[in-house]
């Protein structure tokens, strides 16, 4: 199935945020997760996070990270151009990074700003969901606006979501991903409890600031020799329109620290079903690299990012980028596609980009179809990651825009 070539594809107005690795990975070599780092040196480790893999970190939550020295990057610089298609290539980093900053001294964003989340509202105007970090470690979720992409303001009062005493969450929360059906926000979070085990939680709002959370996680950790046995992060959920299904995707932990890019479908939001599961284990629906040699994706990879698209010829197609790193190397973001809804194996089979990564020291990507253009917002790598959201754009932006 040809999911990457010249043929042009029509970007979808609608922005959806949101297999095969079939190899399990043997993993008895594999380093155990480590321990989670203390926290103000946030972000930087946390390489979307392969909780032991994608350099070790784990997560930007629970223990957000250790700033890790990062080898010289010997991928290619340049990418082979598909003219015709905008939703594949390279993506060009804005010239005025980062495009939201840390907070100020005392702010509750004070420390980190990452995990970035971006949707669509009324008016073409876009709303960011970030997970923040203040001085003393505390984990919240932020939110901004923008009229045009570029410059954002931030909601001045403080988080959005904080942890509940008590709850699998009262540690931290982090890596937000954002539906919004024109009435109401449904915001998709990283949960961490007292131990550093991750879950994944579910909080709605009706004007998009004001939220109530579930009691309890929408995902666990899987059992014992599963993909993602050691916690559950990163979501990224969208609504299948096609199958009127709720699509999960997230990074799921192996008992070694390593990530995959799990699936899971349900039909309300709040009961789910992993992908591949009546097969006794769940399978990834984008797993690391692992039989291609000196692929930047080959130890682990996570924070998926995934939007819908529309062929030229009509047919509905789904692209997902991610975070892969090699083992002890520096993360990049990179690009798979897949049918859609109308195809049996449409969101759960992936082909990656011939041509990947498509942004070199990125993580955390975050990808809105936004006017003729695609924005794609993420932590930078390999400078001081904590220190803001920057913005890379698949078509050049002028110092004018």
């Amino acid at each position: 199935m040809k999911l990457f070539g010249i043929n042009g594809n029509k970007l979808n107005e609608k922005l959806a945020h949101n297999d095969d690795t079939k190899a399990r990975r043997a993993g008895s070599e594999k380093k155990p997760r480590p321990a989670s780092p203390s926290v103000p040196s946030v972000v930087s480790v946390a390489k979307r996070f392969g909780a032991g893999a994608f350099s070790l970190c784990v997560l930007f939550g629970a223990a957000l990270a250790v700033l890790w020295p990062l080898p010289a990057c010997d991928l290619p610089e340049k990418f082979p151009e598909f003219t015709g298609d905008i939703s594949v290539g390279p993506f060009v980093k804005y010239a005025t990074n980062p495009i939201l900053p840390r907070g100020e001294a005392g702010a509750f964003d004070s420390a980190a700003v990452a995990g970035p989340a971006v949707i669509e509202e009324e008016g073409g105007r876009l709303r960011m969901y970030y997970g923040a970090v203040d001085a003393a470690g505390l984990q919240t979720i932020g939110t901004a606006t923008s009229q045009e992409g570029l410059v954002w303001e931030r909601r001045s009062v403080g988080p959005v979501l904080t942890p509940t005493a008590g709850s699998f969450d009262e540690a931290g929360v982090s890596d937000p991903s954002a539906i919004y059906d024109g009435s109401q926000y449904w915001v998709f979070f990283t949960g961490w409890d007292a131990g550093g085990t991750p879950r994944i939680g579910l909080a709605s709002s009706g004007d998009g600031v004001t939220f109530e959370k579930a009691p309890a996680p929408i995902m666990e950790s899987g059992g014992e020799g599963a993909y993602d046995s050691a916690g559950v992060a990163e979501p990224c959920a969208v609504f299948d329109e096609g199958r009127s299904k709720f699509l999960l995707y997230y990074t799921g932990y192996n008992q070694y620290g390593q990530g995959s890019i799990m699936l899971a479908v349900s039909d309300d939001g709040q009961t789910w079903t992993r992908y591949g599961i009546e097969s006794g284990l769940a399978q990834p629906a984008l797993g690391p690299a692992t039989e291609e040699e000196g692929a930047f994706d080959s130890d682990s990879v996570g924070g998926p990012s995934v939007l819908f698209v529309t062929s030229r010829e009509g047919r509905a197609l789904l692209r997902l980028w991610y975070s892969g790193s090699q083992a002890g190397g520096s993360v990049h973001v990179g690009l798979a596609g897949s049918g859609g809804s109308e195809e049996q194996t449409g969101g759960y089979n992936w082909e990656r980009y011939p041509a990947n990564p498509v942004a070199h020291y990125a993580r955390s990507p975050s990808v809105v179809s936004y006017g003729a253009n695609l924005y794609m917002y993420y932590n930078e790598l390999p400078q001081d990651e904590s220190a803001g959201i920057s913005l890379a754009t698949r078509l050049e932006l002028s110092r004018e825009e």
